[in-house]
């Protein structure tokens, strides 16, 4: 047999040799690792790394931060005045969400702010911070407003391939002013596990949307093919599984909508109301799977459609009776007389008066104080009593005497 000059035969010293090219990849592969502890990170992330991700997505330090919950999949850290939140995945240490306390949010005078286009760029710049792992090459706006109230800019970022939709929403709301995040939202489930060439045409999903709709007069304004969790096929929605997904059509319908408006002197009154509906159609069965109002017509365009009421509710006079044909009982929020200087009718309480229309004098019949809110009277045929309702029960009043009982009772 062939020796080396080593003294071991040559097969082994290839063997040698393999070893030893093995051994200096796994040292600069765990040189590697080690300088680079996002890549290195094989199991749950420890708290301290967590607060440091926290710290790069903010532009802060976020040393003094707690841990509030400590969830299975996830940490939730919140800064010493208990005004922001922020959850961390213990996998890759991602920022899942970030919120803070509208309460807690620094006012903004009206002033300029910062440019559609800029704070756009500032909301992809908190996704790439974030470590979900997304390029903001691949994402683009399904949707961005601008509110002039609050002087917040909203997105909601996704990604495409082709036509359809990932299973990818990036939420960020801005501080018009000063860029800063306000909210922040990712909700990520990929890889895309099902495939994308739908069973159901486009016309056909419209179709089933516009007929399942709720709304009066439906018409289809969008549709939109996207991946997503299928719910439907789960025992526990609130945890869904990634490997569980569906292809979906998202159907955007609008149409009219009827519902009861309260109102003070008109009790409710039937209105119908511009509303937007989201219909989700399977893409392979045509099946509904999920059916939701989105948008409604603002409720102050709805109110115009009422008939005309008193600007100040302080007094209104309701539910008129007739006693007689000179004779009107009602009830009102007018104060009964009181001894007491001081006194003030309860807020919305209603007193039942009576009106002669012979003389046109007004008189209080129970007070308004007396049996909490009294209301509705009906006085008998014979004109000895007079029955009202008050808190869920009905008196009745004997107008020779005075004397006030409860039916039933």
């Amino acid at each position: 047999m062939r020796r080396s000059c080593l003294g071991f035969p040559t097969s082994s010293r290839i063997g040698l040799g393999l070893g030893l090219i093995t051994l200096v990849c796994l040292v600069v592969c765990g040189g590697i690792r080690a300088r680079d502890g996002a890549l290195a990170q094989t199991g749950p992330i420890s708290e301290h790394d967590a607060l440091e991700r926290v710290g790069r997505f903010l532009g802060t330090d976020a040393s003094d931060w707690r841990v509030k919950y400590r969830l299975h999949d996830c940490y939730v850290f919140e800064d010493p005045e208990a005004t922001h939140h922020v959850k961390v995945s213990k996998t890759d240490g991602s920022i899942k969400a970030y919120h803070t306390r509208k309460a807690h949010r620094t006012p903004r005078q009206p002033r300029a702010h910062l440019t559609l286009e800029r704070s756009q760029q500032l909301a992809l710049g908190y996704v790439s911070r974030s470590g979900a792992g997304l390029s903001v090459r691949v994402l683009e706006p399904r949707e961005q407003e601008f509110d002039a109230n609050e002087l917040r800019f909203r997105f909601l970022f996704t990604s495409y391939r082709g036509h359809v939709e990932l299973p990818v929403r990036v939420e960020v709301e801005l501080d018009a002013t000063t860029g800063e995040v306000v909210d922040y939202l990712a909700v990520v489930h990929l890889p895309v596990r099902v495939g994308l060439q739908p069973t159901i045409s486009r016309e056909r999903a419209i179709a089933v949307a516009t007929k399942a709709s709720r709304l009066e007069a439906p018409q289809a304004v969008a549709a939109q093919l996207f991946v997503w969790p299928a719910y439907w096929l789960m025992k526990n929605p609130d945890e869904p599984l990634p490997q569980e997904q569906g292809l979906l059509w998202r159907v955007t319908v609008k149409g009219l909508c009827e519902e009861q408006v309260p109102t003070a002197l008109h009790g409710s009154v039937p209105l119908k109301r511009e509303s937007t509906e989201e219909m989700h159609i399977d893409a392979h069965t045509g099946d509904v799977r999920l059916s939701e109002r989105v948008a409604e017509e603002d409720e102050r365009s709805v109110r115009q459609q009422l008939p005309p009421e008193p600007r100040h509710y302080s007094v209104f006079d309701q539910s008129p009776a007739w006693a007689s044909s000179d004779m009107l009982y009602f009830s009102t929020t007018r104060s009964t007389p009181s001894d007491t200087p001081d006194y003030h009718r309860p807020e919305r309480c209603t007193s039942i008066f009576r009106l002669d229309l012979e003389t046109g004098q007004i008189s209080s019949v129970i007070a308004d104080a007396f049996t909490f809110a009294p209301s509705y009277p009906a006085p008998s045929p014979d004109g000895r009593y007079l029955a009202f309702t008050y808190v869920r029960n009905t008196g009745l009043l004997d107008l020779r005497t005075g004397a006030i009982g409860r039916i039933g009772h």
